[in-house]
């Protein structure tokens, strides 16, 4: 189980900067940022706030639609759907205290005075306080750090996600491309150019993916020669049981409300 490791965001092959460089960015904005807005994205310069998806859905009329016979099988099919327990996906917290310890010695997350983590160990699925969310030791590793920048909660807020839909590399994805823009290009995380280079991926299935873990980012296939190359030192096939309790604080992220992403 990890302990005192130092963080881990992975291997970036980046013209003129070393993977000790990318250890030092990150999704967090510090405590230091003063002033930050309300959570937003960056579209063409503007902030993104939450948009409700409209759904609109042309109605047909009866003479147009033949009915179709659904067999038995689909039937049951649809009710097990309709009946799946969200808190079947979370797997009971092996983070210990050492673990946190551990995060702490390394510089992520601040003290426990200021934040207000603590262990979820034993726990089978996350019963958390209204002021707190669920996060993973692995996110930490990989870049995490809160109060969050204000596109990491624009983007959660615009797709829909909570924190821990994500799964590491993700967050390893979204802190690479924050310093690439703001140590490379000299701009504020811009929000069209992600939108550009990576998609949300709803996994194992689209239409049925997990609670924890089920929206991975994915760095588009055709641009896979176009963006800067880096490499994942590792692969955590366990990092689903190390999850734990921290304070949600202003500017916040998501609240947890035990559902897959959408």
């Amino acid at each position: 189980m990890p302990g005192a490791a130092a963080p881990d965001h992975g291997t970036a092959r980046a013209a003129g900067h070393d993977s000790d460089r990318v250890g030092a960015m990150t999704v967090g904005s510090g405590a230091q940022r003063e002033g930050e807005e309300e959570a937003r994205g960056w579209e063409g310069g503007a902030g993104i706030a939450w948009h409700a998806r409209d759904e609109e859905m042309a109605s047909p009329s009866s003479s147009d639609v033949k009915p179709k016979k659904s067999s038995p099988r689909g039937k049951a099919q649809k009710k097990k759907e309709l009946v799946r327990n969200p808190t079947a996906d979370w797997t009971p917290s092996k983070c210990s205290n050492a673990d946190l310890i551990g995060l702490y010695n390394a510089g992520v997350p601040q003290s426990n005075d200021l934040v207000q983590w603590h262990l979820a160990k034993g726990h089978s699925f996350p019963q958390e306080n209204v002021d707190e969310i669920v996060s993973s030791y692995h996110f930490y590793e990989r870049g995490l750090a809160l109060p969050a920048t204000n596109f990491f909660r624009g983007m959660l807020y615009h797709y829909g996600l909570e924190l821990h839909h994500l799964t590491p590399n993700g967050i390893v994805h979204v802190a690479i491309f924050i310093y690439l823009c703001e140590a490379f290009l000299g701009i504020e995380p811009y929000w069209d150019l992600f939108r550009y280079v990576f998609r949300i991926k709803l996994q194992p299935k689209h239409n049925a993916p997990l609670v924890v873990g089920g929206a991975g980012i994915q760095l588009k296939k055709n641009l896979g020669d176009k963006y800067i190359e880096y490499e994942f030192s590792s692969n955590i096939s366990r990092w689903r049981d190390m999850w734990f309790y921290i304070g949600n604080h202003a500017p916040s992220l998501p609240d947890n409300f035990g559902s897959p992403p959408a």
